[in-house]
């Protein structure tokens, strides 16, 4: 896993790779934890293609692949044209916000917490 943040963290000098827009004061481009893997970019041909890249060296380096089954291209802020042509660079389903990853919720927007009101009043007499 050491050599997969490698090969990732690689694309922060890479004047072709453009970061997600929320990732790239942080100069994010993954996450990981256990056997979950979150990778980030913005959402355009070059960027795809470099992260993609990365992550294959790492998968002929050590014989781990990603299952197909299990991933998805979560995408927002695109046309649905875009959506499709970057499919075709990863070759998974598209995925929809919200989704849950470790029991969070993510989306598209900002979460705001609301305090509930009791279902049940009790009146005191």
């Amino acid at each position: 896993m050491e050599y997969l943040s490698r090969c990732l963290d690689s694309l922060n000098h890479n004047p072709d790779f453009n970061f997600h827009p929320r990732c790239e004061r942080l100069h994010i481009t993954h996450l990981m934890f256990t056997d979950d893997l979150l990778m980030f970019a913005r959402a355009d041909h070059s960027s795809l293609e470099l992260l993609f890249d990365a992550f294959s060296k790492f998968s002929h380096a050590s014989g781990l692949v990603a299952n197909p089954e299990k991933s998805n291209l979560y995408t927002a802020g695109v046309t649905e044209e875009e959506k499709s042509d970057l499919q075709l660079i990863v070759k998974m389903p598209i995925g929809s916000f919200p989704l849950k990853y470790l029991g969070v919720p993510l989306t598209t927007r900002k979460l705001f917490y609301q305090e509930c009101k009791p279902l049940i009043e009790k009146t005191v007499a």
